[in-house]
């Protein structure tokens, strides 16, 4: 469905960053209420194992996702790997339980144009 035939905008993405003093707002979107609805509300089947923030994992962000009725959040954890390296998780469940969405990366920048690829319309 989109807006056309529903007349309801089109469910709408944010990604708000906490890595600097303030929370920002670092990426935006629109997506298909089908997107809205796989990504988010169903539940999904569990194909092999999904990726568990580190250790040492913070909070470092936040994706939120809303067509309009329902409001989803889904934390974005980052850690340092044993190699030195960062690494970044946005997924809300590891369970099959909703929201199904997961993007790892190993930078900011990666995160969010995989964020944007997977939700945008």
């Amino acid at each position: 469905m989109d807006s056309v035939r529903t007349g309801q905008p089109n469910p709408i993405f944010v990604v708000i960053s906490f890595a600097h003093e303030q929370a920002e707002i670092v990426e935006q979107g629109v997506m298909a209420e089908t997107t809205f609805r796989e990504q988010f509300l169903d539940p999904y089947d569990l194909r092999g194992e999904r990726y568990r923030p580190g250790q040492d994992a913070i909070v470092r962000g936040v994706l939120l996702a809303s067509n309009g009725a329902t409001v989803v959040t889904v934390p974005i954890w980052a850690w340092e790997a044993e190699d030195g390296t960062k690494r970044l998780l946005c997924q809300g469940s590891e369970d099959g339980r909703a929201p199904a969405f997961s993007v790892y990366a190993l930078s900011e920048s990666d995160l969010l144009k995989q964020v944007s690829r997977e939700l945008g319309s």
